[in-house]
């Protein structure tokens, strides 16, 4: 829908999965990183959270994106991982940090600005919330 209104499918076209970020970063050891994301999997007890409206990034070009309700578990889970992860990630892009965090789901990257309103407007006639089990 979004590329039929002006913008562009590239956030699916990248193989991206629909997904919230907890962090982002510029340095780790792979190796050690990937054996405790695993752990930290593991002993994450799975939870259910409701994506409840659209909204955006207003960058130029801009981001769209699905909003989550702030529920207790994500953000315990934002909070474990970064304690988890303390002494491994280096250089965590300041966007996820702990008073810049804004959870979302995008769908929709590199949106021209004067595209965004139109699609926001298309998207908002058929949104419905719904849950997500993670």
């Amino acid at each position: 829908m979004i590329s039929e209104n002006g913008g562009n499918d590239n956030l699916f076209r990248s193989g991206l999965k629909p997904h919230i970020t907890l962090s982002s970063f510029r340095s780790t050891d792979i190796e050690i990183f990937c054996e405790k994301l695993h752990e930290f999997a593991i002993n994450t007890n799975k939870f259910k959270i409701t994506l409840d409206s659209i909204s955006t990034f207003d960058l130029n070009p801009d981001v769209i994106y699905l909003k989550p309700n702030i529920i207790t578990d994500l953000q315990r889970i934002y909070k474990d991982f970064h304690s988890y992860f303390f002494d491994v990630v280096k250089n965590v892009n300041v966007n996820c940090l702990p008073n810049n965090w804004i959870p979302h789901s995008a769908i929709g990257i590199k949106i021209k600005r004067e595209m965004t309103k139109p699609i926001l407007n298309d998207l908002k006639k058929n949104f419905l919330p719904f849950d997500v089990h993670m």
